[in-house]
C-alpha cells in the first residue's frame, strides 16, 4: 500500500529571516543624488544551508529628478515591489507569485506625474536560476529583458510587465517570455492586491515548471521546450490602529508545452514539479503591533494535484490532490 511520507506532522522553529542592511545617502555623481545599499539574511542559497548567511540586495542607485539608474542586486521586475503578497510566511506567495533577486542594470524614468517606465537587463544567480543551472542563461551571451509600464494616481497603481531570456540549455539558444498585469487599490484601512502571470520557463522566479528536452528517436536529434504556466493570485487586507487582518488566495497551472509530441518523440523534464497539474492555495493571517515588536499568525491551506501521466502536450492528467495545513507563528522586532 502507497505511504505519503510528507503526512506525517512536522514542527520547526527558524531564526533565518533575520536580516541586517547597510543603507548609504548622500554626495553626488553626474549631478545626481547618490545612495547605495547591502542587506544580508541567514537564509542560505538551497536545502541545507539554511542559516548560512546570504545576500539579498547590494546596489549602487544615481537618482535625477525624472531618471533613475541601479546597477547591482535588486529584486526581479516581476517581484514588482509595488504589488506583492503580505503573507507572514517567509515565502511571499511562492510557486503564485514570482520571486527572485538578480544582478542587474535598471533604468526608472518617469513620464508624468501618474506613469512611469521600468527597464532593466537581469542574469541569473546562485539561488534564483534555471533548474538545470544559471549558466544555461550565461551560455547564452544575453541578459534577461524587463520593461513595465507603472500608472499610479491616488489610491489606485496599475501595472503591465513583460520579460524575455534566452537560453542555451543544448545547442541553440531558445527563447522564453512571460508577461504580468498587477493593481493595488490602497484606501489607508482597507488594501487590496492582485496579479496574473503567463508565460513559459519561470523556474528562476520559483514558480513551476522549467526545460523540457524532447529527442527524436529515428534521428537522435534533441531539442528543448520552455513549459508554460497561468497563475493568479488576490491578497486582502483591512487595519484598525494597531490590528490587521488579512487573507491571500492563490491559483497556479501547468500548461505543457507549445506543440504536441509525436509517437517517435521521448521527453526528460529539467523543471520544478512537472507533475503538479495545480496548486493553490488559501491563508487568513492575523497581525498585532506594539511599539517596534509585531506578532503574526497565519493559516495555510495548499492543495496541489499531482499526476503519473501527461497528454501530448505535456500537460499533466488524471491528477489526485493532496493537501497541507500549515499553522505558523511569528514574532519580528522591527528598527
Amino acid at each position: 500500500m502507497n505511504k505519503d511520507r510528507h503526512a506525517d506532522p512536522f514542527l520547526n522553529m527558524t531564526m533565518f529571516q533575520s536580516r541586517a542592511w547597510l543603507k548609504i545617502k548622500g554626495g553626488s555623481a553626474w549631478q545626481a543624488n547618490l545612495s547605495g545599499s547591502v542587506e544580508v539574511d541567514f537564509f542560505g542559497t538551497t536545502n541545507g544551508l539554511e542559516n548560512i548567511v546570504r545576500l539579498r540586495h547590494a546596489f549602487i542607485k544615481l537618482a535625477w529628478p525624472k531618471t533613475s539608474l541601479l546597477v547591482g542586486q535588486y529584486w526581479s521586475p516581476f517581484f514588482t515591489v509595488d504589488v506583492f503578497p503580505q503573507c507572514v510566511n517567509f515565502n511571499t506567495g511562492v510557486p503564485f507569485q514570482p520571486f527572485a533577486r538578480f544582478p542587474q542594470i535598471s533604468i526608472y524614468h518617469s513620464v508624468t506625474q501618474s506613469i512611469r517606465i521600468h527597464s532593466v537587463l537581469s542574469i541569473q544567480r546562485d539561488a534564483f536560476q534555471e533548474i538545470g543551472g544559471k549558466d544555461i542563461q550565461q551560455r547564452s551571451g544575453l541578459p534577461a529583458i524587463h520593461l513595465h509600464s507603472i500608472y499610479e494616481k491616488g489610491p489606485v497603481l496599475f501595472g503591465i510587465g513583460w520579460m524575455q531570456k534566452t537560453l542555451r540549455p543544448l545547442f541553440d539558444n531558445i527563447q522564453a517570455e512571460a508577461m504580468t498585469v498587477y493593481g493595488k487599490w490602497d484606501m489607508n484601512r482597507f488594501t487590496f492586491r492582485a496579479k496574473v502571470i503567463s508565460g513559459n520557463d519561470l523556474a528562476d522566479h520559483i514558480m513551476l515548471g522549467g526545460c523540457v528536452n524532447i529527442k527524436n528517436t529515428v534521428t537522435g536529434l534533441i531539442t528543448c521546450n520552455p513549459t508554460q504556466l497561468m497563475s493568479y493570485w488576490f491578497d486582502v487586507d483591512y487595519t484598525i490602529r494597531n490590528y490587521s487582518i488579512g487573507i491571500f488566495g492563490g491559483y497556479s497551472s501547468n500548461l505543457g508545452i507549445d506543440r504536441p509530441l509525436t509517437p517517435i518523440e521521448q521527453f526528460s523534464f529539467s523543471a520544478r514539479s512537472p507533475d503538479i497539474q495545480n496548486v493553490r492555495r488559501v491563508s487568513p493571517r492575523f497581525t498585532v503591533k506594539s511599539g517596534a515588536v509585531k506578532f503574526a499568525f497565519e493559516y495555510d491551506l495548499t492543495i496541489a494535484k499531482y499526476a503519473a501521466e501527461w497528454n501530448a502536450y505535456l500537460i499533466p492528467m488524471n491528477s489526485s490532490p493532496v493537501q497541507n495545513h500549515r499553522f505558523l507563528l511569528a514574532m519580528y522586532l522591527v528598527f
